[in-house]
């Protein structure tokens, strides 16, 4: 129970610093530069996104697999080596690209400046740290790789407001993370850092590629908005898009929490006690429900508020994207505790169908849709895929293990609809008061309706945490 309690804390410190000071950067951005400008940092940042996944993040899921499973000592050197190497031949690749095509001086030096991250990040060994369950230098490293973005953004636009600067900014953030993270495992780990090795790198990458392109294709979908709005309209609707699409983000911190406790956890349990890892899903699940349905609850009635006090008068457009997108939230999460169940069970070929598949579907309705509805069909074809992801997740995992949820749902329907219609009628009181009142009516609600019952709270206490 006290490796719990750390790693909660360590996993809340480190996703909620790590947002926080992300999010206060994005302010910064939206207020410095202007909705156009923000549009392309934007769209720059999906482009590092994607080459980041496809060198380096692709790889972090199966390395996880294998440390927690037992390899031997020199799997990290050699996995680290693999990732070096994949992110030098995408650094190249980006570089010759950009050289070629008819952009903007400003445009071409900031994908340049935000490309050169590659090459640190492939020696973050936050995976590793992770398959030990140890998640203290995991929460540092996020926190000194927002901090530092932060302070070479403010640094750096304090001088000039240039949006190239953006980019180096945050290669700079990435060489001290990466820094911090091989100092830590020198220390405290094995007094050798790793070397460059790519002895049998073909095995490794033979038996990652099932796992591993499950995760790029998930990710894919993520920035796929982005980019296609900038296709089909200009940086001013990206702009609007991302502002919202940021806030989404920044409340997807919960999602971390299964992917750094959840995910090593359930595969630990259902390895030797799989009836009790399906106690700790069923539970895991009803937890996660009774959270993000409250915090939709009021980001939606308080839209609003929430976009005009963050990003100003002039995203008033990113009201109606948001209210669409907290849907995406809900779905995403939810989708979250499926596909990790699944992997922890070795079901990743399952998921990497249902992941290829919705591709297709998100990309479909993303041309159909923001043809027809602009940002706000965006917002909708991503729920569309979502939707389709979490419907093929549950029935086919329905089959390894239970989900017994039918009259929890039936129950958070109805106190869904209550906490909703009340937190509605009080919102025009004063706003501190309207959410207090909120969330005790919420809870109250939760007691009254028997949502959790103590036998299932002292279950997971007691046999899963131990």
């Amino acid at each position: 129970m006290k490796k719990l309690v750390q790693n909660i804390f360590f996993v809340s410190f480190g996703e909620l610093s790590s947002r926080v000071l992300s999010f206060i950067t994005t302010i910064i951005l939206v207020r410095v530069f202007s909705v156009e400008d923000f549009g392309n940092i934007s769209i720059v940042t999906a482009i590092y996104g994607y080459a980041v996944l496809l060198s380096v993040h692709w790889l972090n899921p199966f390395g996880i697999k294998k440390i927690s499973s037992g390899v031997s000592d020199d799997f990290l050197s050699r996995f680290t080596s693999i990732r070096f190497t994949l992110a030098f031949i995408a650094l190249i690749i980006i570089f010759l690209i950009t050289l070629f095509l008819n952009l903007q001086s400003d445009f071409k030096k900031l994908i340049f400046y935000f490309s050169l991250s590659l090459i640190p990040s492939a020696f973050f060994v936050d995976w590793y740290f992770q398959a030990r369950e140890n998640l203290k230098p995991v929460a540092l490293s996020k926190f000194l790789l927002s901090a530092g973005y932060l302070l070479f953004l403010y640094l750096a636009i304090y001088f000039e407001k240039n949006i190239t600067f953006v980019g180096l900014a945050f290669f700079g953030a990435n060489v001290i993370c990466s820094i911090y993270l091989i100092t830590y495992y020198y220390f405290t780990i094995n007094k050798k850092l790793p070397t460059i090795s790519l002895k049998k790198w073909s095995v490794i990458l033979r038996e990652s590629l099932p796992l591993s392109f499950a995760t790029i294709l998930s990710q894919l979908n993520v920035n796929l908005p982005i980019l296609l709005i900038g296709i089909f309209t200009n940086a001013y609707d990206v702009g609007i898009f991302s502002a919202a699409y940021k806030l989404i983000f920044f409340l997807l911190l919960l999602d971390k929490f299964y992917y750094s406790i959840y995910f090593p956890a359930f595969t630990r349990i259902y390895s030797s006690q799989q009836k009790l890892a399906e106690i700790f899903f069923n539970i895991t699940l009803k937890i996660t429900i009774i959270l993000v349905i409250f915090i939709s609850i009021i980001c939606f009635i308080y839209t609003e508020e929430l976009i005009t006090l963050i990003f100003g008068v002039k995203y008033v457009n990113s009201i109606s994207v948001f209210r669409i997108l907290i849907f995406y939230f809900i779905l995403t999460i939810i989708n979250s505790i499926f596909s990790f169940s699944l992997i922890a069970i070795g079901k990743e070929k399952y998921y990497l169908k249902v992941i290829l598949s919705s591709i297709f579907f998100n990309i479909f309705f993303l041309f159909l849709l923001i043809n027809i509805y602009g940002v706000n069909g965006a917002a909708l074809a991503i729920v569309f895929s979502e939707a389709f992801i979490l419907v093929s997740l549950l029935i086919y995992l329905n089959r390894f293990v239970e989900i017994q949820v039918k009259i929890f749902i039936l129950k958070m329907i109805l106190l869904t609809g209550i906490s909703g219609l009340i937190a509605l009628y009080i919102k025009y009181y004063d706003i501190i008061f309207s959410l207090i009142v909120s969330v005790l009516i919420y809870i109250f609600g939760i007691i009254v309706f028997r949502i959790l019952s103590k036998e299932e709270l002292n279950l997971i206490k007691d046999k899963v945490w131990i």
